[in-house]
């Protein structure tokens, strides 16, 4: 059972969604198929993968620049000094997403359609993910 702290946060976090959350789609990647008994080539640009549908969710967007407190766990915001995020990030509720987005799948910003991949998913405070993310269109091919 959670703690009364836990369920709280939770709550809030759902309040944080419904006042600054927007519409992105996972679309998840995966290498081309390869003819039948031949190997993969692994030069190709990545796909979008048959086996994994795409996944609508709501998540709060951050912005590379953002002012944002650099704290973990056991530090509150007013204890902690501001600092600038490095990356873009979608802050959302682990709820949201049926599975867990995977490095190189593609985040799709609804309002704006740009186009990210993600680049490291790490969980935060009270069910929430940090999805990290890249601009798909200036990274530059893997020679995987």
């Amino acid at each position: 059972m959670p703690s009364l702290f836990s369920a709280l946060g939770q709550i809030a976090g759902a309040t944080v969604d419904a006042v600054f959350s927007e519409g992105f789609a996972l679309q998840p990647m995966a290498p081309p198929a390869a003819a039948s008994g031949q190997r993969p080539n692994v030069n190709l640009r990545m796909a979008a993968s048959t086996a994994r549908p795409q996944i609508p969710f709501d998540g709060t967007y951050v912005e590379p620049g953002e002012l944002m407190n650099a704290h973990g766990r056991t530090k509150a915001d007013s204890t902690t000094h501001w600092i600038a995020g490095a990356k873009a990030m979608v802050d959302v509720a682990v709820t949201a997403l049926p599975q867990r987005p995977m490095e190189r799948d593609r985040i799709i910003r609804l309002d704006t359609g740009a186009v990210f991949e993600v680049a490291k998913v790490l969980p935060g405070d009270y069910g929430r993910l940090r999805i990290f993310l890249v601009d798909a269109l200036q990274r530059p091919e893997d020679p995987r």
